[in-house]
């Protein structure tokens, strides 16, 4: 078992003006409205433990110390219990942990009271009776104000607490203050628990902590409730898939109608890090969560903080909840403040988060979600409900002992499980035992005081071996079912078990010391302890102490142990005060020799290093101490006649062989001094072993089988005599005997054997010592399934058998022998197995395949659902399906979570069959329609010809698929002969069919998963009989019918949806109808379970059935009509569809024009004035190569030249221009100035815009025009002022 921080030793933190940080401490109020709260006890890493009082003001928000005026106070303790009683403002304060007299913590049953208002301790210690255990890590919760209930608790002296201990704060003197109570359905021990009290039903929840049950301890999750008007504790089932964490000294406080459990330490050492919430009405754990949108840094690594503290108290005041000290690394000295939602529904943070929480909705208001309490509002999407009804779907067959069984709510008066005894298994409450595992209802237990106590199941030794039949033992361990398997490598752990096994475990008859009173570490790692459950005690280096392996998490919680050892007595460290000898002082780690002055060889070994003594050690004239401080110094002073002398590397001279500082065996060896050290040889007849380097005695004439302990004595080995242990006595080595002349008197027999010459084995022993095999017990021979077995004659003997079936003990008479193993014979052999050895199975039982399978493991009963009794005995398939059922195919797989295919068998219908043949289902024969069937419930073929009864006490299942679903079904039974009943439903889990054993008959029950009213609410009249029946699985209820048919036809429509019904002795026609306005003939199916009642004379029952489906006439008229109606009404609307397109069309064709004249009219602008002088020609600015003539002249009003124009011949009037365009360069007669330049975005070419003249005479209508070109663009910029004006940049085409 692991354990954080280990080797951590962190520095308690204590902010000014609060308390010294501290864990394991108690936390208290008088009243949850009060307006503080006290503090008391605990341990710090910096002072110990603790014994001073704080309160907290919630008014100030400051902590100040409590001083009291009394001297007698309790000492300082940690992992105690103090609680305040409102009434009579007074803290008691009950056990802890406490540091005794030597200095080494143990667990007290000390017992204090403070008068808050007199500041006064009183010690009520002498009050508490004599066989009450010393207590920490227990829970003390106040109830009604008066009573102090203590659960649980551990100490080294009494180990777990097996009991409750109640306290009467208000007890008159003629009654007894204190009373005790067994724990019930708590585990058998249970320490660093939490305990919540809920004063509205009287009754203390309990979660979490070290759980000691079957011999074992671990980190709990499981959930108690002690009731206390009943005085009884039973088992919370938790109805959510969302477990809790295993939690072992967390905190819990009442919170949201729930249990809010903080901190804590998980399993080896894990660090929770979520708060859970219990909900008690529906038993779920849910995580509490804070608001998403919480940001604050702070807050976030408070939270974190509070996540993972370990032995942490909390305490609620005034709707708040504070979470006081603490451990996670270091011991906390701060105080964080929770604040619970209003409700508990507002934990879910998320839509999904709550619809999984029962009886809680998700609504949605403008937008806005949340989940609270159910409602009615439509606006709310709602989840599961909390009732009875919810509660009653417990699984029942997860539970394997019957006080976790056995379980029951506060809030429902219901209990939905039963134990049944005689095959240890649980199921639901209306289930009959015998349906399961061939049990017998008179088993059944339904109450959790009536669980058989498991004999042997005690914590410690001394407990065990006061019970008589029991034992204390390390080689057995639990096996499937609770069975005891036989651990040949003594490797379980310690436990006290029934003495089954005849004397094959090396058991304690006399119980070994405890843990703690064992000093040194090397005794503590060979010591077992007394603790069950431990594989021996553990020694703490850094507190040097040894206790219980189960002790770690309440000794250690803190790292204040340091390395622990276990069972490894070579890493234990030898103290230098145990080497008186110079030579080992300084051959061992960091020892020196401090060697008295005047004295060969006299001195003391202590810590230290090269130079000088280390820590409290001192070696100097007139000042000698020793390091480890409780040896006793004052005559070393004295003894040494001058100064000492340090040796850590080598000795002093001295004289070894006459101070006896050497290490040679007087007897085997002789000393001889040498200068710097001392010599060891060998005696006479004595020789030097070469492997030891140890000198050995030496016999002349060998020992043939003994060893030579002396010169020529030899000591002979178990069973053998004379001078050189030459003759064996005739006691086929079981035995020794006095000499060579009484070789047959065999005065002693073992190994389990008996006889005069140890010849036989005990009873119940299997073996043979004439052949040297040893004797085995019964049990072990027999693979762990029976302690009996005999010799094959007394097997064949009938009269020895009936006595034996009449007194099982008659083989443990003087006269028996055990037998030899070629003619023994196991007898009564156990969990299900048979043949000589019970090895086998016995026929309908198979062993689990898994892996390290042996045949120790226990023989289930085949799988197949009820639908075969036969199967492979080592894989459990196999089965032979009956009942038209089928195996699906299956490939084994070696995950142990996937379904293995022996839990697949027979658990499909055959082909024409519908249904789930499981937990006790069949298979129903689906039915065509207008097709006729008979009652053969093996075949079909043979129905108009040679037909098959359907016996008295069978049935035989159909099932009516509709093939129309806009037309009634009329189902028709005719019985021909004999009687039936008939059950009828929609849901083909409705009827189990169960074989009574013995008789064979078939039993049609009600599924366990619908319950019925009892039979006082029914209500019956005449022939029929009516009554509602509640499906668990579906939260619907059906109407449950029963009909007596008549002597002629029977006649009757199914008006319920969901109806269950049962027609009772149905002798001639039966027709049932099914309206369609009545049932969902998309989704439904109808299951006919048809049940033979014979004729009375033997023979069995015959008819046949069928349904029909009948289809009316079409009218032409109506058809046609409706058809050209449709059709005309289609056109329509399709030409409505074509109007609606156009007018869509054309208004998208206006609204892009309108675009584009927008993105036209956006356009950037400018004015451009043009001179054409007047000329009759009109000009065109596009040169044309041609000769030079006098029409090419430029002329020009201005001394700057204008663009050339080529003369057209026309009659139109020259044009002119207002203003000219004055060039600043002259230009070349093929120059063409562009009046707008657009270039592109890389200005590598440009849109120019030119003026062009067209040619013509007046009539045409355009004589001037504009043209745009894309151009390359070259260096040179024509009337810069001009192109800045009207130059831009555009990504696309812009047209004339």
């Amino acid at each position: 078992m692991i354990f954080p921080w280990n080797f951590l030793k962190p520095i308690s933190k204590k902010k000014t003006g609060s308390a010294t940080g501290r864990y394991g401490h108690s936390v208290t109020s008088c009243g949850e409205h009060a307006d503080s709260f006290y503090m008391f006890g605990g341990y710090s890493q910096e002072d110990g433990a603790l014994s001073d009082i704080w309160i907290y003001n919630l008014t100030t928000y400051m902590w100040s110390e409590v001083v009291p005026i009394t001297t007698n106070h309790p000492d300082g303790r940690f992992f105690h219990q103090a609680v305040c009683s409102p009434a009579s403002k007074e803290i008691f304060v009950y056990g802890g942990v406490v540091r005794n007299r030597d200095g080494a913590y143990k667990a007290t049953k000390e017992f204090w009271k403070y008068s808050i208002g007199s500041r006064m301790w009183l010690n009520l210690t002498e009050n508490i009776p004599d066989d009450f255990s010393p207590l920490a890590g227990h829970s003390m919760t106040l109830v009604k104000e008066r009573f102090l209930v203590v659960i649980g608790g551990i100490s080294s002296e009494d180990y777990f607490s097996s009991d409750i201990y109640i306290y009467n704060t208000m007890y008159e003197d003629n009654k007894p203050a204190w009373s005790k109570y067994s724990l019930g359905s708590l585990p058998r021990g249970l320490y660093g628990h939490s305990a919540v009290y809920y004063p509205d039903k009287s009754i203390i929840y309990i979660h979490g902590g070290m759980a000691f049950k079957q011999s074992k301890f671990d980190v709990s999750r499981d959930t108690y409730v002690y009731d206390m008007e009943k005085n009884m504790a039973y088992f919370i089932h938790t109805r959510t898939h969302e477990q809790a964490m295993p939690r072992v000294f967390h905190t819990a406080v009442r919170a949201l109608d729930g249990m809010l459990v903080i901190g804590g330490m998980g399993t080896r050492g894990q660090i929770t890090n979520y708060m859970s919430l219990f909900r008690f009405k529906c038993s779920i754990w849910h995580k509490y969560q804070t608001d998403s949108g919480m940001t604050d840094e702070r807050s976030s690594s408070y939270r974190k903080m509070t996540n993972s503290l370990i032995g942490a108290s909390s305490i609620r005041q005034r709707n708040r909840i504070y979470v006081v000290g603490g451990y996670n690394g270091t011991t906390y000295s701060q105080m964080v403040e929770v604040e619970p939602k209003e409700t508990f529904c507002q934990t879910a943070l998320h839509e999904n988060d709550c619809k999984a929480i029962p009886s809680c909705d998700y609504c949605v208001s403008e937008g806005i979600g949340i989940c609270m309490e159910s409602s009615d509002d439509s606006r709310c999407s709602r989840g599961e409900v909390c009732d009875e009804g919810w509660f009653n779907k417990t699984d029942c067959s997860v539970y394997t002992s019957c006080h976790t069984c056995l379980t029951g709510s506060p809030y429902f008066n219901t209990q939905p499980c039963k134990w049944c005894m005689d095959c240890a298994s649980c199921i639901r409450a209306e289930e009959q035992c015998n349906n399961h595992n061939n049990c017998e209802e008179k088993s059944a237990i339904t109450s959790p005081p009536h669980c058989l106590q498991e004999k042997c199941d005690v914590g410690q030794c001394k407990d065990c071996l006061h019970d008589q039949g029991c034992i204390w033992a390390n080689c057995i361990h639990q096996g499937e079912n609770n069975i005891q398997i036989v651990d040949t490598s003594f490797s379980s752990t310690w436990r006290c078990t029934r003495d089954v096994v005849g004397g094959v475990c090396t058991n304690h008859s006399v119980c070994p010391r405890r843990c703690d009173e064992h000093t040194d570490c090397l005794s503590c790692q060979e010591a077992t302890g007394r603790g069950a459950g431990s594989r021996g005690c553990v020694w703490s280096s850094v507190k040097q102490q040894c206790f219980d392996e189960a002790l770690l998490p309440l000794r250690c919680v803190g790292g204040e142990c340091g390395i622990i050892l276990q069972k490894e007595p070579q890493k234990c460290p030898v103290p230098c005060s145990r080497f008186q000898i110079c030579a080992e002082c300084i051959q061992a780690p960091w020892c020196g020799w401090c060697a008295f002055a005047g004295y060969v060889g006299e001195g003391i070994c202590m810590k230290g290093g090269t130079l000088n003594p280390t820590g409290k050690g001192s070696c100097l004239e007139n000042n000698i101490k020793h390091s480890e401080g409780y040896i006793p110094i004052k005559m070393w002073t004295k003894k040494s006649k001058g100064v000492p002398t340090w040796a850590y590397s080598s000795c002093p001279p001295e004289n070894e062989c006459i101070n006896t500082h050497h290490d040679c065996d007087n007897e085997s060896e002789n000393c001889h001094d040498t200068e710097t050290s001392y010599n060891c040889t060998c005696k006479k007849d004595y020789l030097k072993d070469p492997i030891s380097g140890k000198c050995k005695p030496h016999c002349h004439e060998k020992c043939m089988n003994g060893t030579c302990v002396r010169p020529e004595v030899c000591q002979c080995n178990f069973g053998y005599v004379g001078k050189t242990c030459q003759t064996e006595c005739d006691c086929y080595g079981n035995s020794d005997c006095l000499n060579e002349l009484s070789l047959q008197e065999c005065h002693n027999c073992l190994n389990h054997t008996k006889g005069k010459r140890c010849q036989y084995c005990l009873s119940r022993f299997v073996g043979d010592p004439t052949e040297r095999k040893p004797c085995v017990s019964c049990f072990v021979y027999c693979h762990n399934h029976t302690s009996s077995c005999i010799s094959n004659d007394f097997y064949s003997d009938p009269h020895f058998m009936a006595k034996f079936w009449l007194n099982n003990s008659i083989i443990d008479q003087k006269n028996m022998t055990g037998p030899k193993p070629r003619d023994a014979m196991c007898i009564a052999c156990q969990n299900n197995t048979e043949g000589k050895r019970c090895d086998r199975c016995q026929e309908g039982y198979f062993r689990v395949k898994k892996e390290h399978k042996t045949l120790t493991d226990v023989c289930i009963k085949c799988q197949c659902n009820g639908h075969s009794d036969t199967c492979k005995n080592d894989t459990g398939e196999g089965c032979q399906c009956l009942n038209n059922t089928e195996t699906p195919a299956c490939k084994s797989n070696s995950d142990p979570q996937a379904e293995k295919c022996w839990q697949k068998q027979c658990s499909k219908c055959k082909e024409y069959f519908i249904g789930e043949p499981t937990k006790g289902h069949h298979c129903y024969r689906q039915m065509t329609v207008d097709k006729e069937y008979c009652f053969d419930p093996s075949t079909q073929t043979n129905c108009n010809q040679n037909p098959g009864p359907l016996y008295k006490g069978r049935t035989v299942f159909f099932a009516v698929q509709p093939r129309y679903l806009n037309v009634d079904i009329r189902i028709t039974i005719d019985v021909t002969h004999g009687a039936a009943d008939v059950y009828f439903s929609s849901s083909e889990k409705t009827f189990t069919v169960n074989v009574q054993q013995g008789t064979g008959v078939h039993m049609v029950e009600l599924d366990s998963d619908f319950s019925t009213l009892p039979d006082s609410l029914q209500i019956h009249t005449g022939f029929r009989s009516r009554r509602s029946i509640f499906n668990s699985t579906s939260n619907t209820s059906h109407p449950h019918i029963t009909l007596q048919a008549t002597n002629f036809h029977t006649y009757h429509t199914v008006q319920e949806t969901g109806a269950i019904i049962k027609f009772e002795n149905v002798r001639s026609r039966l027709v049932v109808t099914l309206p369609l306005d009545q049932h969902d003939l998309r989704t439904s199916k109808f299951y006919l379970i048809i049940y033979g009642q014979g004729d009375g004379r033997g023979r069995g029952t015959f008819g046949n059935l069928y349904f029909r489906q009948d289809q009316p006439h079409i009218d032409l008229f109506v058809f046609f009509s409706v058809f050209f109606s449709c059709f005309f009404l289609f056109l329509a609307t399709c030409v409505l569809l074509w109007k609606f397109k156009q007018a869509i069309d054309t208004q998208r064709s206006r609204q892009r024009q309108q675009k584009e004249m927008l993105h036209m009219a956006s356009r950037p602008f400018a004015k451009v004035l043009v001179l054409i002088e007047p000329e009759s020609c009109i000009y065109s600015s596009t040169p044309v190569p041609r000769r030079r003539t006098k029409y090419t002249k430029v002329t020009s009003r201005n001394p700057h030249h204008l663009p050339s124009l080529t003369p057209v011949e026309s009659t139109l009037p020259p044009l002119t221009m207002h203003k000219p365009v004055f060039m600043k360069e002259p230009l070349s007669p093929f120059d063409i100035v562009p009046i707008a330049t657009e270039p592109t975005a890389d200005n590598m070419a440009a849109l120019r815009t030119v003026v062009i003249q067209l040619p013509g005479d007046q009539s045409v209508p355009s004589k001037l025009c504009l043209g745009t070109g894309l151009t390359y663009q070259n260096s040179r910029t024509y009337n810069h002022s001009h192109q800045k004006s009207t130059v831009r940049q555009r990504t696309g085409h812009q047209y004339c």
